[in-house]
């Protein structure tokens, strides 16, 4: 295989294709050679199957799950690995972590946005690399209710500066938000982002720490966006000027995809379908705003977290319950509508 690697000028990973083989078993077989192994190893005597099951299953469900592999599993394994072996101690732990994974998503709570113009989302995305070796970001904000992306901009950094100018731009255009929610990356809390949505009475809503999933409409933009510019990019590295077109594309095909989950419209004619958005004179968001903060201090008051964290989960919880109340969302746990806060909490 590797004269005819030599003699084709071919990748190993075409060699595998031809071959049809796993290219992970060919650079194990390789491995082996250089340290002067056998390819194929003998298997050795089967396991005593002397362990208590079940204690097992126990001592997995404690582990950490983690984000991408179990956390512990190894420590374990090293434990009772004269029982058990490797290929099926790790089935049992990728059936726990399957078990684990759909309570959690069980869990998840899922918002509808029912009207256009009561929230939109920003945030940054990496696309790739430009000609001059460069990294290309991108910035984006999308109506979450009409999945319309209303602002994109491309640059090697995304500055406060930067999305406060194309956010006042957005709103001159298209109208104000009632809410505008963003992670908590320091250039999207700048503070000349700060004084424009005060300025605008913008409510501002921040995810809660390492929780991504919160602003979850904007991340799967993001991420139908860069499955866009994959295909047409592919491995190539486009000039930034190039860059900044691909991504106007994207957006203009992304905002005139007829969707399902909008009865088969588009974003662009749900966003200005003035039946389906929602406008708020500056008494209104006055009004609002003190609303919020009423229902802040009260749900603050029966924290038990009397931290800054904890008064950020209260403002979050409170916007919520505002949101409900008027009834512009929907808030379901699996197929379960929750309620709302009781009216001795929300006040």
């Amino acid at each position: 295989m590797t004269r005819a690697k030599d003699r084709l000028s071919i990748t190993w990973r075409l060699v595998c294709r031809v071959c049809q083989l796993a290219y992970s078993t060919l650079m194990r077989w390789r491995n082996r050679l250089r340290r002067g192994k056998p390819i194929l190893l003998v298997p050795g005597p089967r396991k005593k199957d002397a362990l208590e099951r079940r204690t097992l299953d126990d001592q997995i469900a404690r582990l950490d799950p983690g984000t991408h592999r179990t956390h512990g599993s190894g420590a374990l394994y090293a434990q009772v690995k004269d029982a058990i072996s490797r290929r099926e101690f790790q089935a049992m732990v990728n059936e726990t972590r399957e078990q684990t994974n759909h309570a959690l998503r069980a869990a998840w709570t899922h918002v509808e946005w029912l009207y256009g113009g009561v929230a939109w989302a920003m945030d940054d995305a990496y696309l790739g690399r430009a000609a001059d070796g460069r990294k290309v970001y991108a910035h984006n904000g999308c109506d979450l209710a009409a999945r319309y992306l209303v602002e994109h901009f491309t640059g090697f950094a995304i500055t406060g500066d930067s999305v406060a100018e194309s956010l006042s731009r957005t709103f001159d255009r298209d109208g104000l938000p009632l809410i505008l929610k963003r992670d908590n990356g320091a250039n999207l809390n700048e503070n000349t982002i700060e004084r424009l949505l005060a300025e605008k009475w913008v409510i501002s809503l921040n995810n809660p720490p390492y929780c991504s999933r919160y602003n979850g409409g904007i991340e799967r933009m993001n991420r139908e966006l860069k499955k866009y510019l994959r295909a047409e990019v592919g491995t190539r590295r486009p000039s930034f000027e190039r860059w900044s077109d691909y991504v106007a594309w994207g957006a203009e095909m992304l905002n005139h995809k007829a969707r399902e989950v909008l009865g088969g419209k588009t974003p662009c004619e749900c966003f200005h379908d003035p039946s389906r958005r929602i406008s708020f004179t500056l008494r209104e968001r006055y009004a609002i705003f003190n609303d919020v903060a009423r229902m802040v201090a009260g749900i603050y008051r029966r924290l038990e977290d009397k931290t800054e964290r904890g008064r950020r989960t209260a403002y979050r919880l409170a916007v919520e319950t505002w949101l409900k109340k008027e009834k512009l969302i929907v808030v379901t746990k699996g197929v379960k509508v929750l309620p709302n806060f009781p009216a001795e909490v929300s006040h």
